[in-house]
């Protein structure tokens, strides 16, 4: 299943987040996990499993309809604004269409076989990626249990906008994905209340029915290790799995930084941003805070470094950047060098669109080497900028 370019290019940030700042912690709460089976022996009762297999059985039937069928694949198709609006109809259409699962959802049902509260029900997008292969998002909105009144008015069929519940993203290192640019629907039902899931997590798969692609984990809080929930995945493709799963999740109303497009769709041509040089920088006696800005095909508009910037000057060894960065289009791209100002606004140091045909890009390429090509940029400052055409 395809991914919409745009729900793609707005959750690579979180990942590359993810990667740069909560993985290298994987390692240690490894360290403090016993193995699945030991997890399991101790934190699920036999009880609790058949309680979970029911709810998982009610998703299952569901997911096998055409409704949910369409549910999941229309999900693909869509943003992250679009996600988070159409997750909760879904939420409802699900429990509306499948009475024993509303039924076993029902919080005194919840408590008498999970021994502790239902605070939240979970409904969520999960996605995988080529490009960050391994990383996993899920885009969800968790509902409190003293919003179950608002679902039974949309179970007795007044659904509303239904535009309630906490938001957030999911993020987990799966060792096992090797495919990509797939998508699942999560329903999640938890102890935890709806502003409280951020944090650190881990998952246990127990059940897994490839022939219908539904996935059942259990959700466990960590220090102190406790139960604290479960998922079930509807699966939107063939994907690989790990017994025990850690997960960061943010909750959407905490995300405080900018969130720059870097995810890019395929075009007929790749080209490399291999230098940039300063030649003079735009201000007297003083460094350029540099970054980039290329728009591809009057495209989306990229920015290279995603976040910061690199200090140049025109007489030091920080006159030279070595980039690699990679650009895909079709016939032109406009790149822009800005100078970073903290105090006010930045600053336009020069721009250039780069025209290519076919037909040039070609001939560049046949002709030994001079894909390599220089370009100089200058009107408050100047540099040169060296690219090579890839094809």
């Amino acid at each position: 299943m395809k991914l919409d370019p745009n729900l793609q290019s707005q959750l690579t940030p979180y990942a590359q987040k993810f990667l740069e700042e909560y993985q290298p912690q994987i390692k240690e709460i490894n360290t403090v996990l016993p193995d699945k089976e030991l997890l399991l022996e101790q934190h699920c009762s036999q009880r609790q499993k058949d309680y979970l297999i029911r709810v998982s059985n009610a998703v299952k039937s569901w997911s096998a309809s055409t409704s949910g069928r369409e549910s999941v694949q229309n999900l693909s198709c869509l943003s992250l604004t679009g996600v988070r609006k159409a997750l909760p109809k879904i939420l409802w259409q699900m429990l509306h269409e499948t009475p024993q699962l509303a039924a076993a959802l029902d919080p005194k049902e919840f408590l008498e076989n999970m021994d502790f509260p239902v605070n939240s029900i979970t409904i969520g997008f999960d996605a995988e990626f080529i490009f960050i292969v391994g990383i996993s998002i899920s885009v969800g909105i968790a509902i409190g249990i003293d919003e179950l009144s608002a679902l039974k008015s949309l179970l007795d069929g007044d659904g509303g906008d239904f535009d309630f519940g906490s938001g957030f993203l999911s993020i987990s290192l799966d060792e096992g994905i090797v495919e990509a640019a797939m998508g699942s629907l999560q329903i999640g039902i938890s102890n935890s209340n709806p502003t409280d899931m951020g944090g650190w997590g881990c998952s246990i798969e127990i059940i897994a029915d490839p022939g219908v692609g539904v996935t059942l984990s259990l959700d466990l809080n960590l220090g102190p290790i406790s139960l604290n929930g479960a998922t079930i995945a509807i699966d939107g493709g063939e994907g690989g799995g790990v017994g025990i799963q850690e997960s960061y999740t943010f909750m959407i109303a905490d995300i405080d930084y900018y969130i720059p497009p870097m995810f890019q769709p395929r075009r007929s041509h790749m080209l490399i941003l291999r230098k940039l040089t300063c030649k003079d920088t735009s201000e007297w006696h003083e460094n350029d805070e540099v970054y980039l800005k290329f728009t591809p095909d009057d495209g989306a508009t990229y920015p290279y470094p995603s976040w910061d910037y690199r200090s140049m000057d025109d007489n030091s060894y920080e006159d030279t950047w070595e980039l690699g960065r990679s650009i895909w289009f079709d016939n032109q791209i406009k790149i822009e060098i800005w100078d970073s100002d903290d105090t006010t606004d930045d600053d336009l140091i020069a721009k250039k669109v780069l025209h290519f045909s076919d037909e040039k890009i070609q001939k560049l390429i046949d002709s030994n080497n001079k894909s390599t090509q220089t370009y100089t940029f200058e009107d408050d400052g100047k540099y040169t900028l060296t690219v090579g055409l890839m094809f």
